[in-house]
């Protein structure tokens, strides 16, 4: 596979290179634990752990066209509530396209994605009450109002790749391939996913989600359409992530210049050039 275009920089010793949309590298992305491709259904399309999802309510349910195929239409329905035990590892990524519908400023919040462990841990992507399409970030193991704001907002009506990755120490979140918020764990706190852990779309607050609260409408407006959500095992890094985004370009550097730099072809003169300050006809 041919690159591009080479830059030899030569005066830092050091290389880089654009991978265009035509010939860009494909790099490796681990298979899914779990995906919803909400394909006029909510049940998984897979699930490495559990397979049952009690308390997932699929009456009612509206889907639209989504980034591929159908989407489903969060906002004016219960949360859709799985069971994230070997589903979601304890390190992973979680990934989804979404695509806000004419946002207004609302008084409550916009729950997009909710892991919820048990007890008084959580993780979740939300949007502010009566705020700009900006999201708040929190993973700690004691519901607190510590969430973190993300460096930009998502495209309204327009559909916006999310992905969270985590690891032992730190959460990434990404809009479209790019890092907007990076955030490290509270001290001595792990993620873990232990059993009857849940992981929610349109979700509720730590405090109230669970039993039948399931049943109430997050927010109450059917304003937020939502495709392909996936789960990868371990934090994927920025360059898998703008890969399943679907990026146009990557660029990064590499170890030392390229086996056959490209050089640049200068004819010879048949004759020394004169040296009175004046070009001639042939010289530049």
């Amino acid at each position: 596979m041919g690159l591009s275009r080479w830059v030899n920089l030569w005066g830092i010793g050091a290389c880089v290179f654009v991978v265009g949309s035509a010939n860009a590298q494909v790099v490796d992305v681990p298979e899914p634990t779990f995906r919803v491709s909400f394909e006029e259904t909510a049940l998984p399309d897979y699930a490495a752990g559990v397979k049952e999802h009690p308390s997932l309510k699929t009456d009612g349910l509206r889907y639209l066209a989504g980034k591929t195929g159908k989407g489903v239409l969060l906002g004016a329905c219960a949360p859709l509530v799985y069971q994230a035990t070997g589903n979601v590892p304890a390190e992973a990524t979680i990934t989804f396209w979404v695509k806000p519908l004419d946002w207004q400023k609302i008084a409550k919040w916009r729950y997009l994605l909710v892991l919820s462990p048990r007890g008084r841990a959580i993780m979740y992507l939300a949007q502010y009450p009566k705020k700009d399409p900006v999201l708040q970030f929190l993973w700690t193991p004691v519901y607190s109002p510590g969430h973190e704001t993300t460096d930009s907002p998502l495209k309204v009506n327009e559909w916006n790749h999310v992905a969270v990755a985590w690891d032992a120490i730190r959460s990434r979140v990404y809009f479209n391939g790019e890092l907007v918020l990076s955030k490290q764990h509270p001290s001595g706190f792990q993620p873990s996913i232990p059993p009857r852990a849940t992981l929610q779309l349109g979700g509720l607050e730590a405090g109230v989600s669970s039993g039948g609260s399931y049943q109430n409408d997050p927010w109450g407006q059917a304003d937020t359409a939502l495709d392909e959500l996936t789960a990868y095992p371990g934090a994927l890094d920025a360059e898998q992530i703008a890969q399943l985004a679907g990026r146009q370009e990557i660029v990064r550097a590499i170890a030392g210049p390229p086996a056959q730099p490209a050089r640049l072809q200068v004819p010879k003169r048949a004759t020394p050039p004169t040296l009175d300050g004046h070009l001639v006809e042939g010289e530049w």
